[in-house]
């Protein structure tokens, strides 16, 4: 499933912060730290139903068994 960009609008103090707190929990961006804690705030049943999280960058083509 690809992603789609969506513009989210708050003040630029805003993202001063999203952008401190995401790097002092360790989370490699912005991104990845919003939709944690978006997925921390929903209900239960809303939240079991989500895929995982797709990595960042291009999805590694995955080895043959012969190891090509």
């Amino acid at each position: 499933m690809a992603a789609t960009r969506k513009q989210i609008s708050q003040p630029d103090e805003w993202w001063d912060a999203f952008t401190a707190q995401s790097q002092r929990d360790g989370y490699t961006g912005v991104s990845e730290w919003l939709g944690a804690v978006g997925v921390a705030n929903l209900d239960k049943d809303l939240a079991s139903g989500l895929p995982e999280r797709a990595g960042r960058g291009r999805p590694q083509k995955a080895r043959s068994s012969n190891g090509h």
